[in-house]
């Protein structure tokens, strides 16, 4: 792999473990890229179990531009990218290829909402959309 794409692993890790408000037992990345337009998301379950969304800083944002830029020069762009961290320093990513039809990045509900339900399942999560 690409030493430039792990030390943007290892960037994106970094920022969940010092930027997370509190103490967390996972914490994810969403992000969506198509062309120009971009949305970074955080959630994490905390400790108690209960499950939170974060704004991401700038930084984020741009590890995730920076790893599809990689990828698209490769050939391999993504549309969404899905970062996952334990806090025993787990990581797994996952990248889907194809966009969804009729959405746009950002909007309400939508993509967001089903990628809740897929990674995180049927929960509430504090702080997303006056959860």
């Amino acid at each position: 792999m690409n030493s430039d794409i792990i030390a943007l692993y290892q960037k994106i890790g970094e920022f969940l473990d010092e930027n997370v408000a509190e103490e967390w037992q996972i914490a994810w990345v969403r992000s969506e890229i198509i062309d120009d337009v971009s949305k970074s998301e955080v959630y994490y379950k905390a400790a108690d179990g209960v499950f939170h969304y974060e704004a991401p800083s700038d930084d984020l944002a741009d590890a995730a531009i920076e790893l599809w830029e990689f990828s698209a020069e490769s050939g391999s762009k993504w549309f969404e990218m899905t970062y996952k961290l334990s806090n025993e320093g787990e990581m797994d990513v996952s990248f889907r290829y194809e966009e969804m039809p009729n959405a746009e990045i950002g909007e309400k509900g939508g993509r967001a909402q089903e990628w809740i339900y897929e990674n995180l399942g049927n929960v509430k999560v504090r702080g997303f959309r006056g959860q």
